[in-house]
C-alpha cells in the first residue's frame, strides 16, 4: 500500500517533467531532482488507514444501496399481489 502512495506522489511530482510515448516515463535526471520527503511510520501507518477506512466506508455505502434496492423491489411486489 504505502509503496503505491509513494508512487501516486513521485507520479503527481513529476507530471509535468514526464516525457511520453507510447510508454510514459520519468528519466532518471528528473527522478534525482526531485526531493520526496517520507512521513515518519507513524504518520504512514494513520494514512493507510485512513485509506482503509475509506474503502471500507465505500463498501458498506454499496451494501446498504443494495439492500435498499432488494427492500424497494419486495415492496414493489408486495404491492401488486
Amino acid at each position: 500500500m504505502i509503496i503505491r502512495l509513494l508512487f501516486a506522489i513521485v507520479k503527481e511530482l513529476a507530471e509535468e517533467k514526464v516525457v511520453t510515448t507510447s510508454i510514459a516515463s520519468i528519466s532518471k535526471a528528473v527522478l534525482s531532482e526531485l526531493e520526496i520527503s517520507v512521513p515518519s511510520i507513524q504518520k504512514q501507518e494513520l494514512i493507510l488507514n485512513i485509506y482503509k477506512l475509506r474503502n471500507r466506508e465505500k463498501r458498506i455505502k454499496e451494501q446498504l444501496e443494495t439492500l435498499r434496492e432488494k427492500e424497494i423491489q419486495h415492496q414493489i411486489l408486495t404491492a401488486i399481489k
